[in-house]
């Protein structure tokens, strides 16, 4: 997440939860790029499971996205999140 986002998103914390955000943070070392996709893509997921909402439009997720990781990661999340559905739909064309 890059400094604007991060920065925005921590506006919202309490004092306390962004003290124990930011100790975890200058903890963490070594993340691989796959692993912050997963943390990330099971983020949405368990978001779909647990709200009433459907899910966000592609076009927004994709915008935050990218925004948020770069175009390199959020491409190959969103080919993660989304290939399943270009897939069904090929299925459906071939027919």
């Amino acid at each position: 997440m890059g400094e604007d986002a991060a920065a925005q998103v921590l506006r919202h914390f309490s004092r306390d939860e962004t003290q124990r955000v930011t100790t975890a943070m200058a903890k963490l070392s070594g993340i691989k790029s796959d692993s912050a996709k997963n943390v990330i893509q099971h983020f949405f997921e368990d978001f779909r499971q647990h709200s009433g909402i459907r899910g966000a439009s592609k076009e927004y997720l994709s915008n935050t996205l990218r925004k948020a990781l770069g175009n390199d990661l959020a491409k190959g999340l969103l080919n993660n999140l989304y290939g399943d559905e270009i897939r069904n739909n090929m299925q459906r064309l071939q027919w």
